[in-house]
C-alpha cells in the first residue's frame, strides 16, 4: 500500500507542474487573426455553392436529349408499283407434333388423407388388444433409488 501511495504522490506532483505552465506567447493574437481572416472571405462560401450548380447546368445543356428535339416522323415516299418485284416466298417445313406425355393415372379417393394398410406390428398390437387387453395396462412405476456417489479425495503427495 505504501508503494501505491508513493506512486500517487509522484503522479500528482508531475501533473501539477504541467498545469501551472502558461500558454505559448501570442496564442490569443493568432486565434484573433484567424477569426478575422475568415470574416474577410464571405465570397468563398458563395463559390462553394455556385461551382456545383454551374457543373449541373453545363451537363444539362450539353446533353443531346436537352438540345435536340426528337425527330419528326417522315411520310414514306410514293413508290411506283411497276418497279417493285415480289419477294420469293419462303416455304417452311411442317412441324412435327411433339409426343404427348401422359402421367399415370392414380386412384383418387374421396377421403384425404388416404388410409394406409396396417403394418405387421400394428396388426400384432391389435391382436394383443383383443386377446389380452390387461397386458396393455400401464403398471405403476417402481421407485428408483440411486446410491449417493462417494468421491475419494485426490492424493497429491505423489504416492499411490
Amino acid at each position: 500500500m505504501a508503494e501505491l501511495d508513493e506512486l500517487d504522490r509522484l503522479l500528482d506532483s508531475a501533473l501539477a507542474s504541467y498545469s501551472d505552465t502558461e500558454p505559448l506567447a501570442g496564442i490569443e493574437e493568432r486565434v484573433l487573426r484567424r477569426v478575422a481572416r475568415s470574416k474577410r472571405r464571405p465570397w468563398l462560401w458563395w463559390l462553394a455553392g455556385a461551382v456545383p450548380a454551374a457543373a449541373c447546368l453545363l451537363v444539362l445543356l450539353t446533353s443531346r436529349e436537352a438540345i435536340a428535339p426528337p425527330p419528326l416522323p417522315v411520310a414514306p415516299r410514293p413508290v411506283e408499283t411497276a418497279q417493285m418485284r415480289p419477294e420469293p416466298a419462303v416455304v417452311k417445313a411442317p412441324r412435327r407434333p411433339r409426343p404427348v406425355r401422359r402421367r399415370p393415372q392414380v386412384a383418387r379417393l374421396d377421403r384425404f388423407p388416404t388410409a394406409a394398410p396396417l403394418t405387421a406390428q400394428e396388426r400384432g398390437l391389435l391382436e394383443l388388444a383383443t386377446v389380452a387387453p390387461e397386458a396393455l395396462l400401464v403398471k405403476p412405476a417402481v421407485a428408483i433409488e440411486i446410491e449417493p456417489i462417494q468421491i475419494k479425495p485426490l492424493d497429491l503427495s505423489g504416492t499411490n
